[in-house]
């Protein structure tokens, strides 16, 4: 059955000029777990200060829009991958779906996205981690995980797979509960006693809450491609 299914796959997309050489070996669950590791459940805290201070009193609402906005990208992407079921991404999809001219350059600006995003991380996680180790220099901890998340890949996908489903796990667990006990912590302290409120949500200007919006689209944009 599962050659069989292989086979039908190879013919699907026989018909682009396309053959088949990836090894498929991560099943949905795992898919899963990269996409979800992959836009870091901590990315919020990077940017957190800087969406209250421009929406001018939330970070929630911003938020709820730029996941409604990311959802049905999800959505554009599902339809995409059903039509071009190649490798490539947004290279193929407007490369076969449009014009092949600006595919090549929606692949060269998925590429630049690819070295932007790494890089993002591996700092923000330095500057975090030297909160913990204010004695250690920044560029030895930026240092750190740059090389580590490198030697990591080096392993390949399956390693990197297998691991990830603990991560996502263990790490959206960890976020999780300490967003619950934190807001709690706070709402108490504030004299609310209580998570529900409608302060999270207030905002000064439409103006405001659209620049907050798409600054938290931004730090959404880690869903894999």
């Amino acid at each position: 059955m599962q050659d069989h299914i292989v086979m039908d796959n190879s013919t699907d997309i026989a018909k682009y000029g396309y053959k088949q050489e990836l090894d498929r070996t991560m099943n949905v669950w795992q898919l899963t777990a990269f996409g979800l590791n992959y836009m870091v459940p901590i990315a919020p805290a990077i940017i957190f200060g800087i969406l209250l201070q421009i929406s001018g009193g939330t970070v929630a609402l911003p938020y709820l829009l730029a996941g409604v906005a990311m959802l049905l990208t999800a959505f554009s992407y599902s339809v995409m991958v059903r039509n071009f079921p190649l490798a490539g991404s947004v290279y193929s999809y407007v490369g076969r779906g449009w014009n092949p001219y600006l595919g090549f350059v929606a692949g060269w600006v998925l590429t630049l996205d690819y070295i932007l995003i790494p890089t993002v991380t591996a700092s923000s996680s330095a500057y975090f981690a030297q909160q913990y180790f204010p004695d250690v220099p920044y560029w030895i901890l930026l240092a750190i995980f740059s090389v580590g998340t490198g030697l990591l890949n080096l392993f390949g996908v399956e390693l990197v797979s297998k691991m990830g489903l603990w991560l996502l796990v263990l790490g959206e667990f960890v976020v999780w509960v300490s967003i619950l006990v934190w807001g709690n912590a706070v709402s108490k302290g504030m004299g609310t006693g209580t998570l529900l409120s409608t302060q999270p949500f207030h905002f000064d200007s439409m103006s405001s809450l659209a620049a907050a919006t798409s600054l938290a689209i931004f730090s959404l944009m880690r869903l894999p491609h």
